[in-house]
């Protein structure tokens, strides 16, 4: 059957990109001002709410909607890290109280910005990157960058200590599944964990010819597949991208045989978010930005796939980092790079894809792959 079905997808590509569903990308408008950087950080399920951080010398959060753009939502310094699933509740962090201490934060259209009171016997800086699909259970760190403490946060306990967190690295980690069920983190000494309230933490462990431990940066919808980086000897930095499942284990993500890639190859970069099931993950490779892979077929460049497949054109805009995914996998942000065409001073800028239903979208991410096959083999003959 399978045989049968390729040279079909192969066929519908030949007849042209007007076969494929439509797929659109925008840049956000930019915050707090023309000419500043923005980064789009994390999505709501539906795709229509996004949050983040604009720069203009200052770090301020925000939150953007097709109806009202991008607003800040406090005259602090901060970042929003994530939201809820339908977008009504916001965490980070702000700095510029009276303690001028980083604190963590939850943000509603009712209540507006409360910042979530510490423990009486702590005294440290808090962030708040993870929050449950409800709104109701919030993770995050409180300590210095390199070594905290891991903390999960709701309305009737407040803030509860669950051990050690290192570093929280370039996206939001600890994370927390919609449910609220599963939290990922990094153990300075011990690398990634899975922790449950049944189970409490369970180590991801490492690979035999990895260079150290593992690194978690999210966890998909049903905390089944946990995604990250692993010290693996390759590139400058020697991170790779991985996936985790616990029938697999840790599986170091490898490039498609597509394009300039060669099949098989691991490359250097990392993996900051992945789809309700774990089928689909999206990170970024050090040198050549963005990608999106899955099982069957390996990473590809995500800026040449909606290039090719979807005809989308970028301009001057260069994709660099892609943050989050949503569950059904059909919308994912993060940030580029545009070049002023007047020769101004370029700038960071947030953007928002969206592609068609999942399966339309693998099916041609299939068909991609088997036509650009295809076409490399028709020309070796």
């Amino acid at each position: 059957m399978r045989r049968l079905v390729l040279p079909l997808v192969v066929s519908v590509l030949l007849a042209g990109p007007a076969q494929a569903p439509a797929a659109s990308f925008e840049v956000l408008a930019q915050f707090p001002a023309p000419g500043t950087d923005t980064y789009a950080l994390a999505v709501s399920a539906d795709g229509q709410v996004v949050v983040g951080a604009g720069m203009d010398g200052v770090e301020r959060p925000f939150r953007w909607t097709a109806a009202e753009g991008m607003v800040g939502f406090t005259g602090n310094a901060g970042r929003a890290y994530d939201l809820s699933a339908d977008g009504s509740v916001v965490v980070g962090f702000l700095r510029g109280g009276p303690s001028w201490l980083i604190e963590a934060f939850r943000w509603t259209q009712q209540e507006g910005v409360v910042i979530l009171p510490m423990p009486p016997d702590w005294d440290d800086n808090t962030t708040a990157t993870g929050v449950s699909a409800h709104g109701s259970i919030i993770v995050g760190k409180a300590g210095s960058y390199d070594d905290g403490r891991l903390f999960r946060w709701t309305e009737s306990e407040g803030m509860v200590d669950l051990g050690r967190q290192g570093r929280s690295g370039p996206g939001s980690c600890p994370q927390i599944s919609p449910d609220g069920s599963v939290i990922v983190g990094n153990d300075p000494e011990r690398g990634a964990f899975r922790w449950t309230q049944e189970t409490g933490r369970t180590y991801l462990g490492t690979l035999p010819d990895a260079l150290g431990n593992p690194f978690a940066y999210n966890v998909s919808a049903d905390g089944s597949a946990i995604v990250g980086t692993i010290p693996y000897g390759v590139g400058e930095s020697g991170d790779a991208p991985f996936r985790w499942t616990e029938e697999e284990g840790i599986v170091v993500l490898a490039k498609a045989d597509v394009g300039d890639a060669a099949g098989d190859e691991v490359f250097e970069g990392w993996a900051t978010a992945v789809s309700r099931d774990g089928s689909v993950v999206v990170g970024m490779d050090t040198y050549y930005g963005p990608f999106i892979w899955d099982a069957e077929h390996g990473a590809c460049d995500l800026a040449y796939m909606l290039e090719q497949q979807y005809d989308l054109e970028f301009g001057g805009f260069e994709l660099v980092g892609v943050m989050d995914i949503t569950a059904d996998a059909r919308v994912m942000v993060g940030y580029g790079y545009y070049e002023d065409p007047l020769g101004r001073p370029g700038s960071y800028q947030a953007w928002r894809v969206v592609v068609p239903e999942p399966s339309t979208t693998m099916l041609l991410i299939t068909g991609l792959f088997a036509f650009l096959l295809y076409q490399r083999r028709n020309v070796l003959v």
